[in-house]
């Protein structure tokens, strides 16, 4: 029974050397001189004198003191101090599976073996600092970057901006052909600037030339409500942001002012207009003699303040020489309001007409006012050159 035992111990010393595992079936007391193990850090800490239960890792038997009984192992992470059983004590002084040391040699050796703990282990404390002071430099390095070229984007954004207040009006809106809807008089502005005199909460005000019936051109203002489309044209959100100060500067920007200056403005005209041409102009006219009968379109504008009841058109016919051959007139029946553009056509067929004639020149315009005044406008004033 006992060489049974013993055979059976001895075949497993080849295995437990090589793998140098112990529990409590091999050993009494196992206890790691010093241990290291990582925090969440990344860094190893080392503890000393700790019993353990077991040591399942391979390691190096370095060292058997046969007075005690002891066995010394180094792993990967921990020196220890095995105290063997008396089978296991007997093989190991028997079969010389590790150095037989004692006294201060011994204490050179497990000296030694901790150290080569302590090296790997402060090596890999060392590489893991480094790791994380290049990180820690890397974040400050990379803010240093950010803030310096935050620092020169603006700036550059800066400058960008100074030079765009310098070198535009803040008047001139882009709106990229955004639709704008006047809610005044429904004029609809598709440009892609707009003359813009102020923006009131959410409404734009802004002024465009209208052309008159003389080709003449007058401002209006025109009040629209902010079209959300505006919110994807970079430029007027630009604009607007540089200019934010001039564009909220108009106060007195209302609806009530804006159609009180449209009436001032258009008046303003009016007067112009009624100054330089008195009783008004021909806007057009054509002829053409058919089958020995006249045929006339004729366009006049009324520029006075005062309704026109009928305007009465007095013509000359002429040769081929530039003969006068026979006068004569064509009246209209549709009243003409003031400053407003009335279109006749007449296709006098009663009215003979000379087999001469080439040639139809206006000679006079007689206005019939409904107050009961009438006036001819001469012939310098029956066209208005535009």
């Amino acid at each position: 029974m006992i060489k049974r035992l013993l055979l059976t111990v001895l075949l497993a010393v080849p295995c437990l050397v090589a793998l140098a595992q112990f529990d409590g079936q091999n050993s009494l007391v196992r206890k790691a001189l010093v241990s290291y193990s990582k925090d969440s850090k990344g860094f190893w800490h080392s503890v000393e004198d700790v019993l353990v239960d077991k040591i399942d890792e391979g390691g190096n038997v370095y060292a058997f003191e046969k007075k005690t009984g002891c066995a010394y192992v180094r792993t990967d992470d921990a020196n220890y101090q095995i105290v063997l059983t008396k089978e296991f004590a007997k093989i190991y002084k028997s079969s010389k599976l590790a150095p037989i040391v004692e006294g201060q040699v011994l204490e050179d050796m497990i000296r030694q073996n901790s150290e080569i703990l302590a090296k790997r282990y402060q090596a890999l404390n060392d590489e893991r600092q480094k790791a994380i002071d290049d990180a820690a430099k890397k974040v400050r390095d990379d803010s240093i970057a950010r803030v310096r070229h935050d620092s020169i984007q603006r700036v550059l954004e800066h400058n960008q901006l100074l030079q765009y207040r310098r070198e535009t009006d803040w008047h001139q809106l882009p709106t990229r052909n955004t639709p704008l809807v006047c809610t005044i008089c429904g004029h609809h502005a598709i440009d892609e600037t707009v003359y813009c005199l102020g923006i009131v909460r959410d409404s734009i005000y802004y002024q465009e030339e209208a052309i008159g019936i003389n080709k003449d051109v007058y401002p209006v203002i025109h009040v629209s409500m902010y079209n959300r489309q505006l919110n994807n044209v970079e430029e007027y959100q630009y604009h607007t942001r540089v200019f934010a100060d001039s564009l909220s500067s108009p106060k007195y920007l209302c609806y009530e002012y804006a159609i009180a200056e449209n009436e001032r403005a258009f008046a303003e005209y009016l007067k112009t207009l009624s100054e330089q041409i008195p009783y008004g102009y021909v806007e057009s006219w054509g002829y053409d003699i058919q089958d020995g009968h006249v045929v006339l379109d004729f366009a006049y504008t009324n520029t006075t303040a005062r309704p026109i009841k009928s305007v009465d058109v007095s013509y000359k016919l002429l040769d081929a020489t530039g003969k006068v051959l026979k006068v004569n007139h064509l009246r209209s029946t549709t009243p003409l309001e003031p400053f407003h553009t009335q279109k006749w056509s007449w296709n006098e067929e009663q009215k003979t007409v000379p087999s001469t004639a080439t040639d139809l020149k206006i000679h006079k315009v007689t206005l019939f006012f409904k107050d009961g005044r009438q006036h001819t406008v001469t012939k310098d004033l029956l066209v208005k050159e535009n």
